[in-house]
């Protein structure tokens, strides 16, 4: 009867598939023990929420003065204030433009035709 020795590789198969089994074991028990107590948890975080706000709120605002520093103001110079204004002549008022006169409409009338020949004393015919 021969006895069958198992190889470097055979063992390492066998290794892995142990251990992929037991982790999806355990990812599955994680899982389930989540689902049945998300309520309890989100409950726990919720209380202390409320408990810690004032620290917490405290921890980001030190946090965004130290990212985010407070530019100093630069003074904006004084105005130099406008020298009083003296008093001026009164303005004489411009005299007004002559109105134009209107335009006409100019329409040409062409000369009366005068026949030369109708005083004539004869009288041409078309035979």
């Amino acid at each position: 009867m021969k006895t069958e020795y198992k190889t470097h590789e055979s063992q390492r198969k066998i290794a892995l598939q142990n251990y992929y089994l037991r982790r999806d074991r355990c990812l599955q028990a994680a899982k389930d023990y989540y689902w049945m107590h998300r309520e309890e948890k989100r409950e726990y975080y919720k209380k202390w929420l409320e408990k810690n706000r004032d620290q917490l709120l405290a921890r980001r605002r030190e946090k965004y003065a130290l990212t985010h520093p407070k530019k100093e103001k630069i003074p904006k110079p004084e105005k130099i204030p406008k020298p009083e204004k003296s008093v001026a002549a009164p303005k004489t008022p411009k005299p007004k433009p002559e109105p134009k006169p209107k335009s006409r409409q100019i329409f040409y009338t062409p000369p009366e035709i005068s026949c030369p020949y109708k005083e004539a004393s004869f009288t041409i015919t078309w035979d």
